[in-house]
């Protein structure tokens, strides 16, 4: 008889091959997994080649939105250090070749902000109309962007427009001097002095006793429109 050695391996037949040395059966799965898996073999490749897929992707995204943003972001810091003549051009640059990101938003501003002073208030007005749409009530910039949109109308001599967007400031927080102020002088500029006494008043009233040289200011305001009267 001869020797056979403990290493030799013993032949298996091919129908059983996959019982005995199948990838499944390690892991100690109950049967009815191995049979749904193997049931659904092609399903479950399909589902997990998507999932790569997607991680991929999402992680090139990723990539991409990250190195957007950086050269967004130097693309706006270059444009700002160019002189006041050139530096419109450069701005809308910003804003064609990276929409949708902060830095272009803040070229949309600087536009604005440089419309009005070089007494374009019509443009600036709808720079600033650009911007409201494109962010929500509760963004930071909100506020902002209403009251360039109030001092653009204001210039404009849309004193009624202006007085509402003046109005509308007034609810956020660290505004309130703006948005009377504002007010006040649109009924001033309509003509409408007692109005205009009316808003300073109000004004006074929220005024706190920490700031004197605030209500005294507005005192002087009111003392000079009454004698107007």
């Amino acid at each position: 008889m001869a020797n056979h050695s403990a290493f030799e391996k013993k032949y298996v037949a091919k129908d059983t091959m996959s019982d005995v040395e199948g990838v499944l059966e390690h892991f100690n799965l109950p049967p009815k997994t191995i049979t749904f898996i193997r049931k659904n073999v092609r399903a479950i490749q399909l589902a997990l080649a998507f999932v790569i897929i997607m991680v991929v992707a999402f992680s090139l995204y990723a990539s991409y939105s990250k190195k957007h943003t950086a050269e967004a972001s130097s693309a706006l810091g270059l444009a700002l250090e160019e002189p006041a003549d050139k530096r419109a051009n450069y701005l809308r640059k910003v804003v064609e070749d990276y929409s949708g990101t902060n830095s272009a938003t803040w070229a949309t501003i600087e536009l604005a902000h440089g419309y009005m002073a070089e007494k374009a208030y019509a443009k600036a007005y709808s720079s600033y109309s650009i911007i409201l749409d494109k962010i929500t009530d509760t963004d930071p910039l909100h506020p902002l962007i209403i009251f360039g949109q109030a001092e653009s109308l204001e210039a404009q001599k849309k004193y009624v427009e202006a007085y509402e967007m003046y109005q509308h400031l007034k609810i956020f927080s660290g505004y309130n001097d703006l948005a009377y102020l504002g007010m006040a002088r649109t009924w001033e500029a309509r003509g409408d002095i007692e109005k205009a006494i009316l808003t300073y008043n109000d004004y006074l009233l929220t005024l706190e006793s920490s700031r004197p040289q605030a209500k005294s200011y507005i005192e002087s305001k009111i003392v000079r429109l009454q004698a107007k009267k």
